[in-house]
């Protein structure tokens, strides 16, 4: 858990969408607003499809760990705004637009991760210039100049591409060029397959 994501997913159908509008989200808007306690911000509630009816595993005041990571990538709207908006009770005026691609995410975690602490590591990276995606930091500190992992899940290496399995490349390339004591991450990451909006994106 916690070592990956990709978007966006074929697994998540209008009917799916709808079932969780309705069986998820309003009940749980209407709950906190029963109970005197409105929400605005980011809502992050993590769900696992079983039979095709969803159900709700967590909920998080905050953005989803690894998944904010390509979902961020992915919309080509002013995050800006879209805060503001909610911030300031104006969501009819947020236009949420997506890019047309898919975004691959694998974390490098630290040696020991998740049961314990480690030593920190000297982080070294190769030049990145022929690898469509970018690093994003998290388990990292800078000391004398150089970056150290510190433990726990240490960065995550997002890769772009016309489909999964073009992103999950770029997302390897990246790892591959990432190196510090004992990095670890899945190496054994699949795709199921499927359409969105008649698209393919095995």
């Amino acid at each position: 858990g916690g070592m990956g994501a990709y978007a966006p997913t074929p697994l998540a159908t209008p009917e799916i969408y709808e079932k969780v509008k309705e069986k998820i989200i309003k009940p749980t808007l209407k709950g906190m607003q029963e109970e005197g306690a409105p929400f605005e911000g980011v809502l992050f509630i993590g769900l696992m499809i079983v039979d095709n009816e969803p159900y709700v595993l967590e909920y998080n005041v905050r953005f989803g760990d690894p998944e904010c990571e390509e979902l961020m990538a992915l919309i080509d709207s002013s995050l800006y705004d879209m805060l503001k908006n909610a911030a300031t009770k104006q969501l009819d005026k947020i236009d949420v637009k997506i890019k047309d691609m898919v975004a691959v995410g694998v974390v490098c975690a630290s040696k020991n991760y998740p049961y314990s602490s480690s030593e920190p590591a000297e982080i070294t990276i190769d030049d990145l210039s022929d690898c469509n995606g970018y690093i994003a930091y998290a388990g990292v500190k800078k000391i004398d100049g150089k970056l150290y992992a510190t433990g726990g899940r240490v960065l995550v290496c997002v890769g772009f591409g016309k489909d999964v399995k073009e992103a999950r490349d770029e997302a390897y390339k990246i790892v591959d060029k990432v190196h510090f004591d004992r990095k670890k991450y899945r190496k054994d990451f699949k795709y199921m397959g499927g359409k969105i909006n008649g698209k393919s994106y095995n």
